[in-house]
């Protein structure tokens, strides 16, 4: 949630600022994006551990989904601080577009499936309910 915060305030400031920015903004909205990073690897890192003791469901897949979809969000953002020329709007709305495309084309219940089935082939437990 605090990410998604942190995009919101990102994206306002471009949008909103007809000039360019000061070097001052430009450097602390890398921090801004840089920050956001690092706390999308660490709930990234922690769902992972959570999966391998718990097992995969479609929440924790499209959680993780959803955090890659940010990661490359921010990536093109930050290239957006320092290159003026970029439009947002156009590479947000093509990115979502495929990213959603994608998600129904790789099969989310195979993976779903199959993890489980690895995870009790190592562990001998498995989640009926999953």
């Amino acid at each position: 949630m605090v990410t998604v915060i942190n995009f919101v305030t990102l994206t306002a400031i471009l949008l909103f600022s007809k000039k360019g920015l000061a070097s001052l903004v430009q450097i602390l909205l890398t921090l801004l994006i840089v920050f956001s990073g690092v706390m999308l690897t660490s709930a990234f890192m922690r769902l992972l551990m959570y999966e391998e003791a718990f097992g995969y469901t479609y929440s924790r897949i499209f959680a993780h989904a959803f955090m890659i979809y940010l990661v490359v969000i921010f990536a093109f953002t930050l290239l957006r601080v320092w290159a003026n020329r970029l439009s947002l709007v156009r590479f947000y709305l093509i990115f979502t577009l495929l990213f959603y495309v994608g998600l129904n084309i790789i099969g989310i219940e195979d993976i779903i499936v199959t993890k489980n089935m690895e995870r009790y082939e190592e562990t001998e437990e498995i989640r009926l309910i999953y």
